[in-house]
């Protein structure tokens, strides 16, 4: 994966996938690698195994926060944050996001779990998001109040679960229905694959939804009742692999090979979002200090180049641009 593979296909917004994003970038390249001996068209995956068997880095995190809650309020939600951002400061750029992520790790941890969930889940924080509209578009948001989510998930939010388990539930329902498996499907399609996951017979689902958060994160070892399971058939370095997703190095490349693009999407005076939506100084200003290194909104920005993008497809050059680009 590339910078320039990644500039292609954000300049063409595919039509079949929609949002681009790079775990779709990575996921359409590796089913293009796999394809290529004609008489391999049937794979299997493991999505679902983060998701069922807490997996990811965000379940440590919900660990952590559970014994960083215990601390005063004063001191977990604005002193010890307040420290490290100022460290953070007097770093140079290339330690400065570390100790950013870290203040902000401490802030989100003192917040309840449903407040905790969807901070670390969500692209763009709302006081962001506002200062990025313009204000008649702010007016307009203001007026749509809190955003809404399925009953089933406002249900197991507001539950006695176990955190974890909260999380795992909302993880499958969101991240891997509504997301990854939409990426791995889309992709394995469009290259003549079928693409099963067996970690998501139903059976063992229901099975694993019923174990106690401590079988799947043991201290903080994540997945643990599925390594001890299968580390009679794994040779041991296999275990000890750390994991590796598949997310590409955005945040460098947003101040390097794709500077110029940012600058073609989002700053040039005819650039392609839409005028009057958005609040072009502050926009500005992001940018501005996702390069000098003050801070990492290259998630936001990456956003904002898909939307403008899918506007100059879709809204601007209608028809005869999706017609050109699909040939």
């Amino acid at each position: 994966m590339t910078s320039t593979r990644v500039i292609d296909n954000l300049r063409r917004v595919e039509i079949f996938a929609g949002l681009i994003d790079e775990e779709l970038l990575k996921v359409a390249d590796l089913c293009k690698a796999v394809r290529v001996p004609a008489n391999r068209t049937i794979f299997n995956e493991g999505d679902g195994g983060d998701e069922l068997f807490a997996g990811y880095t965000t379940y440590q995190g919900i660990r952590f926060a559970e014994h960083y809650r215990r601390l005063p309020p004063l001191l977990a939600a604005d002193l010890l944050p307040a420290l490290v951002q100022g460290v953070a400061s007097c770093l140079p750029p290339g330690r400065r996001y570390a100790a950013l992520r870290a203040a902000k790790v401490l802030r989100d941890s003192s917040l309840p779990f449903e407040s905790l969930y969807f901070e670390k889940n969500s692209i763009c924080r709302d006081d962001m998001l506002r200062r990025l509209f313009a204000t008649d578009a702010v007016a307009w948001l203001t007026g749509l109040g809190v955003a809404d989510y399925p009953d089933d998930i406002a249900e197991v939010m507001r539950s006695d679960l176990p955190a974890l388990s909260r999380a795992s539930y909302a993880d499958i329902r969101f991240g891997l229905l509504d997301d990854m498996l939409v990426k791995v499907d889309r992709m394995s399609m469009a290259n003549s694959l079928e693409v099963r996951s067996p970690l998501l017979d139903h059976r063992l689902v229901e099975f694993v939804a019923g174990l106690p958060p401590w079988l799947k994160l043991r201290g903080w070892q994540t997945k643990a009742i599925l390594r001890d399971t299968v580390r009679p058939y794994l040779p041991p370095a296999t275990l000890r692999k750390r994991k590796r997703g598949f997310s590409i190095p955005l945040r460098e490349w947003l101040r390097t090979d794709l500077q110029e693009m940012v600058g073609d999407f989002l700053e040039s005076g005819d650039g392609q979002l839409p005028p009057g939506l958005f609040n072009r100084a502050a926009i500005g200003e992001l940018l501005a200090q996702h390069r000098l290194g003050v801070a990492d909104h290259s998630r936001t920005i990456w956003l904002l180049l898909n939307y403008a993008a899918w506007h100059e497809l879709y809204v601007r050059k209608g028809a005869s641009t999706r017609q050109a680009l699909a040939v």
